[in-house]
């Protein structure tokens, strides 16, 4: 039974273990990709690469057995750097978007895919479930936002952007989510000004239960949208979002006008207070000695907390802010700032961002290629900017969802392959030469396999080998032409279902994975 250290600790393992092996039973993590717990090992991709340091050696822990005297090395500089290299060539061959670009282009950032799919399968609750994580409004928003989302849909290289506004819309009129809301805090919030960043920072605040109050200068939720939209908006569309806050308590004073007057006592009365009243925020902030600089309110732009650190402000109070959706955007983070404030007494740390690949622009005939299935007829909704009709028929959401290229990653939250390239801070080096064209076959009524996601780690090959499988996936050629495919001779269909299911389960990215 050998001895060795790793990261400086002793430990004693069975002969034969792996270095892999070893680490994890002490508690040492060692990142991998082409690993696979109860299969064989390749040691192929590197990125469990360890070093020992008595001969200076870079080995692949997944599959080095441990020897006597060993002195292993999890985070040697050459280590990290053959990982992230390792992970850097991958990317080469890797034309995939973690996220659609209609979701990146979106300033609340919702998971735009993920709704479409839910509408087209018949479900506005789930689809209303999915746009609430990020945005709180969307029979408003439905109606006046300009839609930067459909002005990158890569359907519109085919014909026509899909009408996500629309879509959103109907699934903030027809579905009937209201989010539940976490145990009270015993906290208070006073929001003043009922407008997009008001109604999302009492929406979020209050799902993680602070009590919240909005006072409102106007007689009615959202009536000055209404008035400044050109007749784009109705009232009703502001009142069916307004009722699912009513329904998650949000409470409200209306046809009070504050004046600065009125700000210390306001401010005695709640743990914090976020000024959402547009420019008329500034005097109220000034009256509660927080700085005011050309008519705005001066605040932390990416915290949005001011001098005062109770008090929080956003959208048009802080900078101009002509999209409704920004704003809701600015709300949401206000929200998430000012909650955790409220629970430890600091602001949360900034969220490490994730990586993120991109396939870039893709030429008509290549996306013709992902038409295979979904509904390839043209948009008949208006155009994003148009007069919406004065009600969205069920089955022509449903058609215009179907029309989605789902260009995003089905396993955009879950993918190995992207969490590690996070964690190296890998960076796609953009080589010149051919990249595997994006593509999509149907393996199976519901498992599709995308190439250009794959990176060939084996994992599938070796699951169904494990299985006993009479079929299953292998790889053909060497080299820059290596792919992933069925046996010569044999079809996708050709795999056993149990197998095939398996191989989706264990697959590090998303190149298998189910289509709904």
């Amino acid at each position: 039974m050998p001895t060795l250290y790793i990261d400086n600790r002793s430990v004693t393992v069975p002969d034969g273990v792996t270095i892999l092996v070893a680490a994890q039973s002490i508690g040492v993590a060692i990142p991998t990709l082409c690993h696979c717990p109860r299969l064989p090992s390749l040691s192929g991709c590197m990125v469990c690469a360890v070093r020992e340091e008595n001969s200076g050696r870079l080995l692949p822990s997944c599959a080095a057995p441990t020897e006597e005297g060993m002195c292993i090395s999890t985070t040697a500089p050459e280590a990290l750097a053959l990982r992230r290299t390792m992970l850097e060539l991958l990317l080469s061959n890797h034309p995939a978007d973690c996220e659609a670009p209609c979701q990146l282009a979106c300033p609340c950032h919702f998971d735009i895919p993920a709704m479409l799919d839910q509408l087209a399968g018949d479900d506005a609750d789930a689809a209303l479930a999915t746009v609430l994580e990020r945005l709180p409004l969307p029979a408003t928003l439905g109606h006046i936002c300009p839609a930067p989302c459909e002005k990158v849909c890569r359907r519109a290289v085919i014909d026509a952007p899909v009408a996500i506004c629309a879509a959103k819309r109907f699934a903030g009129e027809q579905g009937k989510v209201v989010p539940a809301c976490a145990p009270a805090t015993g906290k208070r919030v006073i929001i003043v000004g009922a407008g997009p960043v008001g109604l999302s920072a009492a929406f979020y605040l209050r799902r993680q239960g602070h009590a919240c109050h909005l006072w409102e200068a106007t007689p009615q939720i959202g009536d000055a949208l209404v008035a400044n939209t050109a007749g784009r908006l109705t009232p009703e569309a502001v009142a069916c979002d307004a009722a699912r806050l009513r329904k998650m308590d949000v409470t409200w004073t209306l046809s009070i006008a504050l004046t600065p007057a009125d700000m210390p006592r306001l401010l005695s009365e709640c743990d914090a207070l976020v000024l959402a009243a547009g420019a008329n925020a500034a005097p109220l902030a000034a009256a509660l000695g927080i700085p005011v600089e050309k008519g705005v309110v001066v605040a932390d732009k990416r915290t949005h907390q001011t001098a005062n650190q109770k008090v929080f402000a956003g959208g048009a109070a802080i900078q101009s802010c002509r999209l409704a959706v920004l704003a809701c955007a600015h709300g949401r983070t206000i929200a998430g700032q000012l909650g955790g404030w409220l629970a430890t007494g600091h602001l949360p740390p900034r969220p490490h961002e994730r990586f993120l690949s991109r396939a870039g622009r893709l030429p008509k005939e290549t996306l013709h290629g992902l038409l295979a299935d979904v509904d390839d007829g043209p948009r008949y909704l208006p155009p994003a900017g148009g007069k919406p009709p004065a009600a969205l028929d069920e089955g022509s959401i449903r058609y215009e969802a179907a029309r989605c290229l789902r260009c995003d990653c089905r396993k955009k939250e879950s993918c190995r392959f992207r969490d590690l390239c996070t964690q190296c801070h890998a960076v796609a080096p953009g080589l010149p030469g051919e990249r595997t064209p994006p593509g999509r076959i149907h393996a199976q009524p519901d498992v599709v396999f995308e190439a250009a996601k794959c990176v060939l780690c084996g994992i599938c090959v070796r699951t169904a080998v494990r299985l006993g499988a009479s079929c299953g996936p292998a790889f053909h050629g060497r080299g820059f032409d290596m792919r992933i495919g069925p046996p010569l001779g044999r079809e996708w269909a050709d795999i056993p279902r149990d197998a095939l299911l398996a191989c989706v389960d264990a697959c590090p990215t998303a190149a298998l994975a189910r289509s709904s």
